[in-house]
């Protein structure tokens, strides 16, 4: 077996003529002249010649058929290195467990032992590299130069031997080092599903514009995180490849995609149309095929250089947020999509806290991806792969629940978990893909996977496809091959979309997705039992996060329930709420609470802008009275309002439950007041939404009742008596004055008329009455 050189490897595997040719050239340089050496840049222990493969075809060792190699060298020296010969290096034993493939990356590249494959023939050369500089190499490798036979997993690279500033030896000055394995001839395919995240930190200002929007330049150019996922993830073509996305996430690069406008009050209703779900309904679908509901185009600059710049930085995000949106519509479609609780909301955080802020939010993700068109499966997955047994009460059993299977094994010498029992001690290719505590199918993802061996990039496509080629490869190995669920790494950013899956075209692996192995039996597993660090309990959303999303969440269900005829402006205000309380929010929890604070206040001042104006005093005779009070709109928009009244006892005031201002405009409301008894009392008139909660605006007024007594009834009666009377009497004697004949009608009569006589009559028998008896008699009439 070689040692740390390879030297014995070396001497068994080259022909004699080239080892004594060899030989030769390290006589000369031991022979050649002695003298201070030059002053190296690097440090020691560090390789002067930095080696990096870039592509392995096949990635795994052929039945027959060579294996090409090509990569590159940077020299990291201060010197100029000549004659750099690149030879290829394979271990001799190979690693049959998934242990065994965990204990290989933390052994140094150095004291692996290795056979070097140093074949002139089989090796390319590098005349010069100068300091700083970087040259491309290739080479291919034969099979029958391959002498392994045993399935397994092999240490295999390449090692840069170059003459330096202290002249030539045997020892490498540069290597890089990653796996390649051999399956059985006979290896049934193994299941395996590869599970591509699209996650982010989604900041916002106070009036709804995403923030950072250099940053939203940076990942979504090219050799940007989330532009390489997805083209990443685009490459697999007809192969399964599993997403798993916030759709928070894509609601925001639609956002930038129209100009990164500000939250909005416009009118979003068509006449004509019905409106959409509330703020708090469930949509059916994540997000809108309109550009972006609820939002207004941004308007150009103002000609500053600030605004300039400000301007040309939006359209530069905008054309790149389209041009991404346009790759994902290509990528998506027949693959299945994993939804994630919309704004990826900290579950086992809001599981202590809030856990109506995870109903909210698994509710808005919805069950179909707009514009795409494109089914969602409803999942739950922390970015490092852990839930807390909270969090997991708190899924619902048919959504796919993904955990890493550290949380079965515990992390490599721990003693226990946090919460619950020590983890059993098993091999991780031993543990079951799929477990059950009773209520959750749980979909366990191999950790090991997501990085490779050094020296090198440990999380480059290349190291990470044959990580993943070598976990499948030790599990074909076992009694019981349980599949293969590979979670790649949040924070990736594939250097490469090329070469990853057509790697993984191989007779012992089956490309599934994770739908296909949630369908397996389960194993069950007691929840106490599962490991779970304190990094991440310390690490939770603390309640104060949760309160503040829930508080923006109300204010803008208030604001959404005030406006006529804007139905999405309490959607965007709740979906910046939850992206408040995400797991990427746990690395700057004070901002991203303030964040939310500053949007509940833009809200507030929205809300303050409809008020009332509602008299001083008020004064009303009696148990019963009316008055009226004003609503005033100071927004450009149409709202409705309800109108309540908060009294002392003995006085009760009704309420308006809809009233309708028009936009800058004042709406009059009568109200009725009742006080069965006198007195002052104190009214406060708030407004209110539909439900009746309060919109935070209020007027106060006095009202005095003036109650009247019995006694003062009666003098009223009696004095309306006394008046009746005194009426009839004057009609009664005006009716006997009018019946009398006046003076002038008894003048008519004549002295031979009797009171009774009229003018045509003759004189009545009987004697004449002396004239003096006629003149008394008249005068007694008169009388």
């Amino acid at each position: 077996m070689a040692g740390p050189s390879g030297v014995g490897g070396y001497s068994r595997m080259v022909p004699r003529r080239i080892a004594a040719l060899l030989a030769a050239l390290v006589a000369a340089a031991t022979l050649a002249p002695l003298g201070p050496a030059p002053a190296h840049a690097v440090e020691e222990g560090t390789d002067p010649l930095q080696v990096t493969i870039e592509s392995l075809s096949p990635a795994v060792i052929p039945q027959t058929g060579p294996i090409r190699i090509s990569g590159r060298v940077t020299n990291l020296d201060e010197v100029t290195w000549t004659t750099i010969n690149l030879y290829s290096f394979i271990s001799e034993t190979p690693m049959t467990t998934a242990a065994e493939l965990e204990a290989a990356a933390d052994v140094p590249a150095e004291s692996t032992a290795v056979s070097r494959i140093a074949d002139p023939e089989l090796s390319d050369t590098i005349a010069e590299i100068a300091p700083g500089d970087t040259v491309p190499f290739s080479f291919s490798v034969p099979r029958n130069q391959i002498s392994v036979t045993e399935p397994g997993v092999y240490s295999f690279g390449v090692q840069a031997l170059g003459q330096g500033p202290e002249g030539r030896d045997l020892t490498a000055d540069g290597r890089s080092r990653t796996t390649i394995s051999l399956a059985p001839r006979n290896a049934q395919p193994l299941p395996t599903a590869v599970v591509v995240p699209l996650r982010r930190q989604l900041t916002y200002a106070d009036d709804g514009r995403l923030e950072d929007v250099a940053g939203w330049t940076r990942v979504l150019g090219t050799g940007g995180r989330l532009r390489s996922l997805v083209d990443f993830g685009g490459s697999a073509g007809s192969r399964s490849v599993t997403w798993l996305l916030d759709p928070a996430l894509i609601d925001a690069v639609r956002q930038l995609s129209a100009g990164n406008p500000p939250r909005s009050l416009e009118p979003t209703v068509v006449p004509g149309e019905p409106e959409q779900p509330g703020a708090g309904d469930p949509p059916a679908v994540a997000g809108a095929a309109e550009p972006f509901a609820g939002a207004t185009a941004v308007s150009g600059g103002g000609g500053e250089e600030t605004g300039a710049i400000s301007d040309a930085l939006t359209e530069e995000v905008q054309a790149l947020a389209v041009d991404w949106l346009d790759r994902l519509d290509r990528a998506l479609p027949g693959h299945q999509v994993l939804a994630l609780p919309y704004g990826d909301v900290d579950v086992a955080g809001a599981a202590d806290a809030s856990p109506r802020t995870y109903t909210a939010a698994r509710r808005r993700t919805g069950t179909v991806l707009a514009p795409y068109d494109v089914p969602l499966t409803p999942a739950v997955s922390s970015p490092g792969g852990f839930l807390d047994p909270a969090g997991i009460a708190l899924v619902e059993p048919t959504d796919t629940l993904l955990l890493t299977d550290t949380m079965l094994t515990g992390p490599p010498g721990s003693t226990g978990s946090v919460e619950g029992s020590a983890p059993p001690e098993v091999d991780p290719s031993d543990v079951t893909t799929l477990v059950s505590d009773g209520v959750h199918r749980i979909v366990v993802t191999s950790s090991a996977s997501t990085t490779g061996v050094g020296p090198g990039d440990l999380r480059s496509p290349l190291s990470l496809r044959q990580q993943v080629l070598a976990q499948a490869a030790v599990r074909t190995l076992a009694p019981d091959p349980q599949p293969l669920v590979v979670m790649l790494p949040h924070d990736w950013n594939p250097a490469t979309s090329s070469g990853f899956f057509s790697g993984l075209d191989v007779s012992w692996m089956d490309l599934i997705s994770v739908e296909e192995v949630a369908t397996r039996s389960a194993t069950q597993v007691p929840v106490g039992e599962l490991y779970y660090p304190r990094a991440q309990d310390r690490s939770e959303i603390e309640p104060s996060g949760f309160e503040a999303a829930t508080d923006l969440m109300r204010a803008g269900d208030q604001l959404q329930d005030l406006l006529l005829s804007n139905d999405q402006v309490g959607r965007t205000v709740r979906d910046q709420a939850l992206s408040s309380v995400s797991y990427s929010a746990r690395s700057q929890p004070l901002t991203s609470r303030l964040a939310a604070a500053a949007a509940a206040r833009w809200v507030q001042d929205r809300l303050r802008s409809v008020h009332i104006e509602a008299p001083v005093a008020f004064t009303m005779t009696g148990t019963e009275g009316r008055f009226s009070t004003t609503v005033v709109n100071d927004l450009d928009e149409p709202v409705t309002v309800g109108l309540e009244a908060s009294v002392t006892s003995g006085i009760s005031v009704s309420r308006a439950q809809t009233v309708e201002v028009p936009a800058r405009g004042r709406t009059q409301v009568l109200l009725n007041a009742t006080a069965p008894e006198g007195g002052i009392h104190s009214v406060t008139l708030a407004l209110t939404d539909s439900r009746g909660a309060p919109l935070g605006e209020s007027d106060e007024l006095t009202v005095r009742a003036l109650a009247v007594s019995n006694v003062i009834w009666l003098f009223l009666g009696a004095a309306g008596l006394l008046l009746l009377g005194a009426i009839v009497f004057r009609l009664v004697k005006r009716v006997r004055a009018a019946r009398r004949p006046s003076p002038s009608a008894r003048a008519d009569q004549g002295p031979d008329q009797g009171p009774d006589q009229g003018p045509d009559e003759g004189p009545r028998p009987g004697p004449t009455p002396t004239p003096t008896r006629v003149h008394a008699d008249a005068a007694s009439v008169d009388t």
